[in-house]
């Protein structure tokens, strides 16, 4: 009789599982099937052809360039609407419409970012690469929101939202999104936070040592007579255990072989945080890099890792594209703007001088775009201040509250030391954040679109002039003639200043 019951339990939790599955599959192909598998799509002088192939990746046709990022604004809109929305409210600092309260501390630093972006677009020429690409990659977006095949994402519904909660979107603002990526590629204001937060608990002698991209320099400082015993004394008297990793030889505090101690150490000091020690001065490639043998016939392989966390959907958006039988491209964007950041570009397809070039990028993960200006007085006196509201979404009740913060505008960047916390000590009076994103610079938007379209012409020449931002490890291998370069750039690493230096 027992077994009976249990085989009648049994049964009636598979069919249940079954009916589930059935019902979430045709959930799922409804909301989330993105099942439109062919295009073509005319407006006024711009139009594209589109074919996804088998792993689902869109192959566009084009005439010209125009049409190229027109058709990079519909397919970017159709596959990955949710997460271009999500961009858009982050860049613009309007994150707490969605989530509430809890985002705007996000919202303040994103917001004083769009500033500039607004400013670098005022100031960019109507005739420009890049103004061109944005305005035609927003005309695609348009085109498919006049006329969704589509049905609205999943996620507007779970989070109570339709498309007409979003506003439409302003030509500038593209450029807003993208500041927000070079944000991604370019913020270590964790890493400044730490280090002031260590310097006040060790003193400013001893947190250098904890600073992992000083490592190999601070070999030498733990054969001192005493420093051994200070140290332990200082983080001692804080109930603090001192780690071994602190007093091996010097060649093994170079090398960081005993990273998870290094680790422990900075967990027992920031609970909520989870520093990973990137690289040390002897541990080799990052994540970029170039295998080729001189002695083989063998072409030379790009491997790139970008460094971004991992996310669902993915940061990245694969494409592939033809321009007039001229130009084949394939490679990968990041969506919000018409770019494809890491690709392989053919140019001159027909003609009798083929050129190829292939490149990848990895975010500087350590390299020093921010710093945090401790203001004086004077400086403080002399700052600019400018009122920002923000709209607050309750995400329980859906109603919206308004609350309104004075930003003051520095000579080195907008104050943050109100914004967020500082770990274990209070922020150290009136504190600036100095990053290249803030600045009205020209970013490196246009360099990407003309590698998007044009190969390796002025590759070099683009390569010597100072893009401000982001900090990125730019490699890449062309191809001319039967002849083949390789090389590799470092941009946006303009700032040398210590850490928290008075100003």
């Amino acid at each position: 009789m027992k077994a009976k019951k249990i085989f009648r339990i049994t049964l009636i939790g598979f069919l249940i599982l079954i009916v589930g599955f059935v019902v979430s599959s045709r959930l799922i192909a409804k909301n989330w099937g993105r099942d439109v598998d062919s295009l073509h799509i005319k407006k006024e002088n711009l139009e594209f052809s589109a074919k996804r192939d088998a792993s689902g990746v869109w192959r566009i046709s084009v005439k010209d360039e125009a049409s190229l990022w027109f058709a990079f604004g519909y397919v970017q809109t159709l596959d990955r609407e949710f997460q271009l929305e999500m961009f858009h409210s982050i860049a613009l600092g309007k994150l707490s419409q969605l989530f509430g309260e809890s985002q705007i501390s996000k919202d303040r630093l994103m917001r004083m970012a769009s500033h500039a972006a607004k400013d670098e677009w005022e100031r960019t020429p109507a005739d420009s690469i890049v103004k061109r690409s944005l305005l035609s990659f927003l005309e695609g977006r348009k085109e498919f929101l006049k006329d969704p095949p589509t049905e609205e994402p999943v996620e507007f519904k779970l989070l109570g939202l339709n498309r007409k909660s979003f506003p439409e979107w302003q030509d500038w603002e593209i450029m807003a999104i993208h500041r927000f990526h070079n944000f991604e590629f370019s913020f270590d204001m964790w890493e400044e936070i730490r280090d002031y937060s260590l310097q006040k608990i060790l003193g400013p002698d001893f947190g250098p040592f904890l600073n992992p991209s000083e490592g190999g320099a601070s070999a030498g400082h733990y054969e001192q007579p005493g420093v051994a015993q200070h140290l332990r004394s200082r983080l001692g008297a804080k109930g603090m255990k001192v780690p071994e990793v602190f007093f091996p030889p010097a060649a093994r505090v170079a090398k960081f072989e005993k990273k998870d101690q290094m680790i422990a150490m900075q967990e027992s000091i920031f609970s909520d945080a989870n520093q990973e020690l990137s690289h040390g001065a002897q541990e080799g490639a990052s994540n970029l890099w170039i295998l080729a043998d001189p002695k083989t016939s063998l072409d030379p392989v790009l491997c790139n890792d970008t460094h971004l966390a991992f996310s669902w959907p993915s940061p990245m958006y694969p494409v592939w594209y033809e321009i007039s039988g001229q130009v084949q491209g394939q490679g990968y964007m990041l969506p919000g703007i018409p770019v494809v950041v890491i690709g392989l570009v053919n140019q001159g397809l027909t003609g009798e001088n083929p050129k190829n070039l292939v490149w990848g990028i990895t975010m500087a993960s350590y390299g020093d775009t921010q710093d945090l200006i401790q203001l004086s007085p004077g400086s403080l006196a002399q700052a600019k201040s400018l009122k920002e509201k923000f709209q607050i979404r309750d995400p329980k009740t859906g109603l919206m509250s308004e609350v309104e913060f004075t930003e003051q505008w520095t000579a080195f960047g907008p104050r943050v030391d109100n914004i967020h916390k500082w770990g274990p000590v209070s922020a150290p009076g009136p504190v600036a954040l100095d990053w290249l994103g803030y600045r009205s610079t020209p970013s490196i938007l246009e360099f990407m679109l003309r590698r998007n379209l044009y190969a390796q012409e002025s590759l070099r020449e683009d390569l010597a002039t100072l893009w401000t931002y982001p900090a990125v490890n730019f490699s890449w291998i062309e191809r001319e003639k039967g002849q083949t370069r390789i090389g590799h750039e470092l941009t946006g690493l303009l700032f040398s200043r210590p850490r928290s230096q008075a100003r």
